[in-house]
Protein backbone atom coordinates (compact mmCIF):
# COMPACT_ATOMS: atom_id res chain seq x y z
CA UNK A 1 0.00 0.00 0.00
CA UNK A 2 1.36 3.09 -0.80
CA UNK A 3 2.69 5.40 1.85
CA UNK A 4 1.50 9.30 1.65
CA UNK A 5 5.42 10.27 0.63
CA UNK A 6 5.22 7.96 -1.83
CA UNK A 7 4.89 8.92 -5.36
CA UNK A 8 1.99 6.70 -6.37
CA UNK A 9 -0.03 8.38 -2.90
CA UNK A 10 -3.46 9.97 -5.01
CA UNK A 11 -1.85 13.26 -3.57
CA UNK A 12 0.87 13.15 -5.77
CA UNK A 13 -0.49 11.51 -8.73
CA UNK A 14 -4.25 12.81 -9.26
CA UNK A 15 -4.84 15.36 -12.53
CA UNK A 16 -1.22 14.17 -13.84
CA UNK A 17 -0.63 12.78 -16.90
CA UNK A 18 1.43 9.50 -16.61
CA UNK A 19 4.36 11.36 -18.04
CA UNK A 20 5.26 13.08 -14.94
CA UNK A 21 6.77 9.40 -14.33
CA UNK A 22 8.79 9.39 -17.38
CA UNK A 23 13.14 9.87 -16.97
CA UNK A 24 13.55 10.21 -20.69
CA UNK A 25 16.06 7.20 -20.01
CA UNK A 26 13.92 4.23 -21.67
CA UNK A 27 13.48 4.42 -25.52
CA UNK A 28 11.31 6.90 -27.31
CA UNK A 29 9.97 3.27 -28.93
CA UNK A 30 8.52 1.94 -25.16
CA UNK A 31 6.52 5.13 -24.90
CA UNK A 32 5.21 4.48 -28.32
CA UNK A 33 3.96 1.80 -27.98
CA UNK A 34 2.44 2.08 -24.26
CA UNK A 35 0.61 5.17 -25.55
CA UNK A 36 -0.30 3.22 -28.77
CA UNK A 37 -1.63 0.21 -26.74
CA UNK A 38 -3.85 2.02 -24.50
CA UNK A 39 -5.23 4.52 -26.47
CA UNK A 40 -6.51 1.36 -28.86
CA UNK A 41 -8.00 -0.52 -25.23
CA UNK A 42 -5.43 -2.89 -25.54
CA UNK A 43 -3.08 -3.93 -22.52
CA UNK A 44 0.33 -2.84 -22.06
CA UNK A 45 3.28 -4.85 -20.43
CA UNK A 46 7.00 -3.67 -20.77
CA UNK A 47 9.85 -2.61 -18.36
CA UNK A 48 10.97 0.73 -18.21
CA UNK A 49 13.47 3.29 -16.27
CA UNK A 50 10.87 5.51 -14.44
CA UNK A 51 11.67 8.61 -12.12
CA UNK A 52 10.87 8.86 -8.01
CA UNK A 53 9.40 12.06 -6.64
CA UNK A 54 12.74 12.52 -4.94
CA UNK A 55 14.14 12.77 -8.41
CA UNK A 56 16.08 8.81 -8.43
CA UNK A 57 15.48 6.18 -11.52
CA UNK A 58 14.04 3.13 -10.95
CA UNK A 59 13.22 -0.39 -12.97
CA UNK A 60 10.04 -0.93 -13.34
CA UNK A 61 8.30 -4.03 -14.73
CA UNK A 62 4.73 -3.15 -15.10
CA UNK A 63 1.78 -4.11 -16.39
CA UNK A 64 -1.52 -1.68 -17.18
CA UNK A 65 -4.64 -2.56 -18.05
CA UNK A 66 -8.29 -0.25 -19.71
CA UNK A 67 -11.04 -0.56 -18.01
CA UNK A 68 -13.93 0.05 -19.42
CA UNK A 69 -17.90 0.56 -18.99
CA UNK A 70 -20.39 -1.27 -20.46
CA UNK A 71 -20.52 0.83 -23.66
CA UNK A 72 -17.01 -0.32 -23.62
CA UNK A 73 -15.34 3.07 -23.28
CA UNK A 74 -12.61 3.33 -21.28
CA UNK A 75 -12.93 5.12 -18.15
CA UNK A 76 -9.77 4.52 -16.40
CA UNK A 77 -6.53 2.69 -16.26
CA UNK A 78 -4.93 -0.11 -13.97
CA UNK A 79 -1.14 -0.60 -13.20
CA UNK A 80 0.62 -3.41 -11.88
CA UNK A 81 4.05 -2.54 -11.31
CA UNK A 82 7.19 -4.13 -9.69
CA UNK A 83 10.70 -2.90 -9.11
CA UNK A 84 13.28 -4.14 -10.50
CA UNK A 85 16.15 -1.56 -9.50
CA UNK A 86 17.71 -4.19 -6.95
CA UNK A 87 17.47 -7.14 -8.92
CA UNK A 88 18.98 -5.09 -11.88
CA UNK A 89 22.08 -4.19 -10.05
CA UNK A 90 22.45 -7.80 -8.38
CA UNK A 91 22.68 -8.68 -11.97
CA UNK A 92 25.11 -5.84 -13.40
CA UNK A 93 27.53 -7.39 -10.18
CA UNK A 94 27.96 -10.40 -11.96
CA UNK A 95 28.15 -10.01 -15.60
Amino acid sequence: MPTKNSLTSVDVVYGHSPRMLQSGHSGQGVYSDLKYKLKHGQSWYGVFRNLRKDGTHYWVSTAIFPLVDQDGTITHYISIGEDLTEIRRTREQFA
